[in-house]
C-alpha cells in the first residue's frame, strides 16, 4: 500500500492508520482438497491472474504458497476486477478458476485438486506403424474447455506435437475423462481418454486417423 502525507520537522509522533478492507482488497478464503478422497491439500501454490492495467490479454500474477495441514487459506489483496485463480500442488494437476468480484470484501473459494497423470501416446493411420510425426495434440477437459497441456516436467502449452516417432507425452493432466483433438493439417479427429482408469497411464494410446483419402481436387 501507498500513502501520502505532510509532516513537519520536531518530535511529534506521525500516525498512520490503514482501512483494513481497502488494504486486503478482495480476499478469497476456503479449502483445497483433493477430489477423489476429500482429504485436505496440506501444501498448494495459488497464483491470481488478472489483466495489467491499460493492457489486452496481458496478465499478472504473484504466486503465493500456502501450507496448512486442514487445507485452508486466506488469499488477500485481489483487485475487484474479473482474476483466474490457478492452483498447484504436487502430485496434482493445475486447477484454474474464474471469479469477477466487483467489490471489496471475503469471498468463499473451496478448491477441488484432481490427482495428475501423464498421457502417453501415438499417432498413427489407420492403426498401422505409419505415424503423423506433424499432428498438433490439444486436450479439453470433461467441459469441453480447451486446457493448458504440459509438453514436458515443466512449462505449459496450448498444444503439443510428437517427436519424430510419431510418439510424445503429455504430463500433468488431470485423471479424469477429457477429449482429444489431433489435427495433422488436413484432418481433424477427437478422441475420448479416460485418465481416471487404473493403469492407463503405463499404456500408450493410440490415435488412428483410420484409411484417410487425400483431399482430390475437383474436375
Amino acid at each position: 500500500a501507498t500513502f501520502a502525507a505532510e509532516v513537519t520537522a520536531g518530535d511529534d509522533e506521525v500516525e498512520i492508520v490503514f482501512e483494513r478492507a481497502r488494504f486486503d482488497k478482495v480476499v478469497f478464503r476456503g479449502t483445497v482438497t483433493n477430489a477423489v478422497t476429500g482429504e485436505p491439500v496440506p501444501a498448494f501454490t495459488m497464483t491470481p491472474m488478472q489483466q495489467r492495467y491499460g493492457t489486452r490479454g496481458s496478465s499478472r500474477g504473484v504466486p503465493r504458497k500456502f501450507e496448512s495441514s486442514d487445507g485452508t487459506y486466506r488469499l488477500f489483496g485481489v483487485d475487484p476486477a474479473p482474476v483466474d485463480v490457478w492452483v498447484s500442488a504436487e502430485g496434482y494437476a493445475d486447477a484454474r478458476i474464474l471469479r469477477e468480484p466487483e467489490t471489496f470484501g471475503e469471498y468463499a473459494l473451496d478448491v477441488a485438486l484432481v490427482p495428475e497423470a501423464t498421457l502417453r501416446y501415438r499417432v498413427t493411420v489407420d492403426g498401422e506403424d505409419e505415424l503423423r510425426r506433424s499432428a498438433a495434440i490439444r486436450v479439453s477437459d470433461a467441459d469441453g474447455a480447451p486446457m493448458m497441456i504440459r509438453p514436458s516436467a515443466t512449462g505449459t502449452a496450448s498444444e503439443v506435437r510428437g517427436d519424430r516417432s510419431g510418439r510424445g507425452e503429455i504430463f500433468g493432466l488431470p485423471a479424469s475423462r477429457l477429449t482429444v483433438q489431433v489435427e495433422d493439417g488436413r484432418h481433424e479427429r477427437e478422441f475420448p481418454v479416460d485418465l481416471s482408469i487404473p493403469g492407463s497411464e503405463d499404456i500408450e494410446h493410440v490415435f488412428s486417423f483410420g484409411a484417410l483419402q487425400e483431399p482430390q481436387r475437383g474436375d
